[in-house]
């Protein structure tokens, strides 16, 4: 039996990817943000599903709007045990998130589906999703030496946060239009654009470190920008986070992408900082420069996977 928007507690249902997601990502927090839902899921202010066995909950699925852009939707699926993961299960309520997402003309994002990871490759892709992973890599700054970096041509270093979240949003658009990462920042709206790297300047991912952040400019032109942040504010009591790191087509191929993460190692290293963490996609060229500069898999990464309505 399956059933939508009921009144449920949805803490127990969700207890178990709780807990799973905190044992993967333990500076994280992961709990708090899953109050919110949970909270929303049980005023039905949510739209949800769950299918029964017998009087318990066996799968269910929810559906939340992106806080960021109005391009997609975010869908989530998960079995109560793992003995309850089945084709059947699985295609009621995928068919029904995709029925929404089509009814609203957006993208439909789905994270990996709790409790059938051997059934979500398989079932997913087969069905028009494309995969999307990304792997946290991390850096021992206690290996690293500051090191003299060398003009490339006329580019002048400027203060990220003195930067027009405007200028900013238009040149890391650009960047990554037509790039693997383009899913993260595709939006068609400008505003949804600017909002989100004003988010990003205010702290959304931790306190910008200005001594560790940079943007080159070559006249009124962006070359590129590295963004730090103190991820100590999240958690972490020894790390920073690389949250952003481009270069505008225009540029690529002189080294700016090596000048600029030798830029931001070299003030995160006179900052103290013990270790510098980043998030790299499968099949982004980037990662050889973040690897020849020392960084290594942390052994965790992040899945979703995405279909366009």
């Amino acid at each position: 039996m399956d059933m939508k928007n009921v009144k449920l507690d949805w803490a127990p249902i969700l207890e178990g990817q709780i807990k799973h997601l905190e044992s993967l990502y333990p500076d994280i927090p992961v709990r708090k943000s899953f109050n919110g839902l949970i909270q929303e899921l049980n005023a039905n202010k949510l739209k949800s599903r769950v299918i029964l066995s017998g009087i318990n909950v066996s799968a269910y699925a929810f559906v939340a709007p992106s806080p960021d852009y109005g391009d997609r939707i975010y869908g989530s699926i998960g079995f109560t045990d793992s003995s309850f993961a089945s084709e059947e299960r699985l295609s009621n309520l995928l068919s029904w998130l995709e029925d929404i997402s089509r009814a609203q003309k957006k993208y439909l994002m789905i994270d990996r589906i709790f409790n059938a990871e051997e059934l979500e490759n398989s079932y997913l892709t087969t069905h028009g999703f494309t995969k999307f992973k990304r792997d946290r890599l991390t850096l021992d700054l206690d290996d690293y030496r500051i090191r003299e970096t060398k003009q490339i041509g006329t580019e002048q270093d400027v203060s990220v946060t003195k930067v027009r979240p405007e200028a900013y949003a238009e040149a890391q658009f650009q960047a990554y239009e037509g790039a693997v990462d383009q899913i993260l920042f595709n939006s068609d709206d400008q505003r949804e654009r600017i909002s989100f790297v004003r988010k990003m300047m205010d702290g959304k991912y931790g306190t910008i470190l200005k001594d560790s952040s940079h943007l080159l400019t070559d006249g009124s032109k962006i070359i590129g920008a590295s963004v730090c942040t103190d991820y100590r504010k999240l958690g972490n009591t020894k790390s920073s986070l690389l949250v952003d790191i481009f270069v505008s087509k225009d540029f690529r191929g002189k080294g700016y992408s090596g000048k600029l993460l030798e830029m931001s190692l070299n003030g995160l290293k006179k900052l103290g900082f013990e270790e510098c963490q980043l998030w790299v996609s499968e099949g982004n060229p980037a990662r050889k420069i973040y690897e020849k500069e020392g960084f290594r898999e942390s052994g965790t990464s992040e899945i979703f996977f995405y279909k366009k309505a």
